[in-house]
């Protein structure tokens, strides 16, 4: 979806699109009769909330939004944490994994979860370089999937920051943005990590949380 993008950019400014946006819905349609070929855990209903009534969880609570910044020194703090058990030549994490870790543990600890409540994490995966065969260079469309991870809040609370993540630019011309994010952040747990509009590297991380799970979550 990026090349459409700059697509898009290159055309703002007058130019040619270096690769021509291509449109075929075919290409990803589904299996008719669909075969998976495993168990599915992001289809399965959401974990419920064990120490709620059934009051509690049918009413909504009062949350916030807030945006989080992580400096560049933040960021190579929690790289250095993950990455300490890799010293002799073990896979080298990504920054996203490491940042989904280390968000996925603090929320947990935030809503104050019992130990055996069960948790789950949402992602998007980018399906454009892990199709076979291959998508065609410009393919005009969504390839992101959507991928889910369920471990107990209290794995998450005592286990390692390195055993927890086992488990997980376009130009228009008109200068740098200023700011890039979510207009609004619908969804109770949800996240937006957003890259910094100056390239210091630095992330920023937009989210809802009820209130009072914010402010510890602010804390951690």
């Amino acid at each position: 979806m990026l090349a459409n993008f700059i697509s898009w950019a290159d055309t703002s400014r007058g130019l040619s699109p270096a690769i021509a946006p291509f449109i075929d819905r075919t290409l990803l349609r589904p299996q008719d009769p669909s075969t998976p070929k495993f168990h599915h855990v992001e289809h399965d209903p959401s974990p419920v909330l064990k120490s709620a009534s059934k009051s509690q969880s049918d009413n909504h609570k009062p949350s916030i939004v807030s945006t989080f910044k992580l400096t560049a020194d933040q960021l190579n703090t929690l790289k250095a944490k993950a990455n300490v058990a890799n010293a002799n030549g073990g896979k080298k994490h990504t920054t996203f994994n490491i940042l989904a870790t280390h968000i996925w543990r603090c929320v947990s600890k935030a809503r104050g979860l019992s130990a055996d409540q069960d948790t789950k994490l949402f992602f998007s995966v980018d399906g454009r370089n892990r199709l076979d065969p291959p998508l065609r260079p410009g393919y005009f469309g969504n390839v992101t999937f959507r991928h889910a991870r369920i471990a107990q809040a209290g794995d998450l609370k005592t286990e390692s920051f390195t055993d927890t993540i086992k488990r997980i630019h376009a130009d228009f011309g008109w200068s740098r943005p200023i700011y890039m994010g979510p207009g609004n952040v619908v969804q109770e747990g949800k996240m937006y990590i957003l890259a910094s509009p100056v390239n210091d590297g630095s992330l920023s991380l937009a989210t809802r949380l009820e209130t009072p799970h914010m402010k510890a979550f602010e804390k951690l």
